[in-house]
């Protein structure tokens, strides 16, 4: 996510995860403070490979043919506060014998940026056990409920909260990952879109932002 100071600051990142073997269920809640007036903003939004977006307290737009999706924030007066969910599924593949999950992370500028407080939680299950959950970038903790569940969190603020989050977990054995699930219910520009198997790593960011009404652009479309 990249964020203009003239637009607004983000303030706080939750995300509460339901980890199923190889399938993550994310829930995002994000808490902005408007800087300034405006009519509304788009968050573009670029999903990884076998990644769906559910769900979102705010009107959203699909991307034909990208795994590009605009999140529209409503329009605020000077300092209001709000905030935005979004839950999406997604479906991992191995990496070196281990399981990858990111989250997003804001910048301004060339650097990420410092957030009042940074949050993660992290549900991990399986059919057979879990060796181990960890991540390399953040410190996080890790509880054990007996050998095939696991809850990883983490919890920061300031300085700590910067940088790219992620962590990986280690089943005692992988299976192919089935298909994605699609119980829930989508918004009507982005019903019937299709899920593509993992082809590389992508690292999932929100763009820098734009007004409701931007000068038009081949990559984006207006709303009705």
């Amino acid at each position: 996510m990249r964020i203009e100071p003239e637009f607004v600051e983000l303030l706080e990142t939750h995300a509460e995860m339901s980890v199923h073997d190889r399938i993550v269920r994310k829930r995002f809640t994000l808490v902005f403070h408007h800087l300034a007036g405006d009519d509304g903003i788009w968050l573009p939004l670029t999903l990884e490979p076998g990644q769906e977006l559910l769900y979102s307290n705010v009107r959203w737009l699909r991307h034909p043919e990208s795994r590009l999706v605009s999140l529209h924030l409503p329009a605020q007066g000077p300092g209001a506060r709000s905030e935005l969910f979004f839950e999406t599924l997604e479906a991992l593949r191995p990496e070196g014998g281990v399981l990858r999950v990111e989250t997003f992370t804001s910048f301004r500028g060339e650097g990420s940026t410092a957030l009042v407080r940074r949050t993660v939680t992290a549900r991990i299950e399986s059919k057979v056990a879990v060796l181990r959950a960890f991540s390399p970038t953040h410190p996080v903790s890790v509880d054990w409920n007996g050998p095939r569940s696991a809850v990883l969190r983490l919890d920061v603020s300031g300085e700590a909260s910067r940088g790219r989050f992620r962590f990986f977990y280690e089943l005692a054995e992988t299976t192919p990952a089935p298909e994605l699930p699609r119980e829930a219910a989508r918004d009507a520009v982005a019903r019937e879109a299709s899920i593509e198997p993992p082809e590389d790593v992508v690292d999932r960011d929100f763009v820098e932002p734009r007004r409701s009404r931007p000068r038009r652009r081949p990559s984006l479309r207006r709303l009705p």
